[in-house]
């Protein structure tokens, strides 16, 4: 038997789909393997890239003391009414090379129950109301709380942002 015909009798004979055809790639029609997908980074800050150019990263930078963020390129604090608010800056660790999609914002204490949205036990509220990326590479964070809490020391504000 040929050897086109013996590749031939076993995808009939099988029933092997067009899967079994195709070659591995990230190309158009060919089936990408688990190389395509990479995760760069750790502890709070990672860049996930998958094999279409969707782009998922994780920023975290740390807060401390009633007025300083710690990390950040830039601070500032408007109190408005009974809150402080904080407005900050940070480079990302990575460039999004064509855009942003999204952000969501968070903010974390490990000593009260890991990520959440806001912090609570004996600091009252302290809120992340807002996050974008300015540009393609620079993450924008506003975070509010009443005007005599402190933050702990653990605290961090975080964002999952998405891109391509």
């Amino acid at each position: 038997m040929m050897p086109f015909a013996r590749y031939f009798c076993i995808f009939i004979n099988v029933g092997l789909g067009e899967a079994a055809k195709r070659n591995v790639g990230n190309g158009e029609n060919q089936i990408p393997d688990m190389s395509f997908w990479t995760v760069t980074g750790g502890n709070g800050n990672f860049v996930i890239r998958q094999p279409d150019g969707l782009i998922i990263q994780m920023v975290t930078v740390s807060i401390s003391g009633p007025v300083a963020m710690n990390g950040m390129t830039d601070n500032a604090y408007a109190i408005t009414g009974s809150n402080k608010s904080y407005i900050a800056t940070a480079t990302l660790p990575f460039v999004f090379p064509n855009k942003v999609l999204g952000v969501i914002p968070l903010v974390s204490t490990t000593a009260y129950g890991g990520v959440s949205s806001n912090i609570t036990g004996s600091y009252a509220t302290a809120v992340c109301s807002f996050a974008a990326v300015r540009g393609n590479n620079t993450i924008v964070f506003k975070v509010d709380k009443p005007l005599n809490a402190a933050f702990p020391s653990d605290t961090s504000v975080s964002a999952l942002i998405i891109g391509r």
